[in-house]
C-alpha cells in the first residue's frame, strides 16, 4: 500500500511540474505519423505534400468522429426522451450544412 501511495504521489508531482502539452507530445506525434503513413505509404511525394495530405486525412477523421458522436448523443436523447429530440426540434437550418437539403426552407415572403 505504501508503494502504491508513493507512486501516486510521484505521478502527481510530475503532473504539477511538467506542462501537459509536453507530456502528450509523443502521443500527438504518433497520432499524426499514423495519418502520414496512410496518406502516402510509398513516400514518393515530397514532405510538404505528404504533410498536407495527412492533415486533410486527420481533419476528415475528426469530422467523422464528431458526426458519430452527434448521432450517438441524438439516439440516446431519443431513447431517454430528453432534449430537443423530445420537443420535436433538431430541424433548424445550419448554414453550409449538407443536411439542409432535406429540411424545407422558410416559406417565401410575398412581394409588396
Amino acid at each position: 500500500m505504501d508503494a502504491e501511495r508513493a507512486e501516486r504521489l510521484r505521478q502527481q508531482e510530475l503532473i504539477r511540474k511538467v506542462e501537459a502539452f509536453e507530456q502528450t507530445e509523443a502521443a500527438r506525434s504518433g497520432f499524426m505519423r499514423r495519418f502520414e503513413r496512410e496518406a502516402h505509404p510509398e513516400r514518393v511525394l515530397g514532405e510538404e505534400e505528404r504533410c498536407d495530405r495527412a492533415v486533410a486525412m486527420r481533419r476528415e477523421y475528426m469530422r467523422k468522429l464528431t458526426a458519430k458522436s452527434v448521432r450517438a448523443r441524438r439516439e440516446r436523447a431519443l431513447r431517454l426522451g430528453v432534449g430537443r429530440a423530445r420537443r420535436g426540434g433538431g430541424t433548424e437550418r445550419v448554414p453550409g450544412c449538407d443536411a439542409n437539403r432535406d429540411i424545407p426552407g422558410p416559406a417565401p415572403r410575398p412581394s409588396p
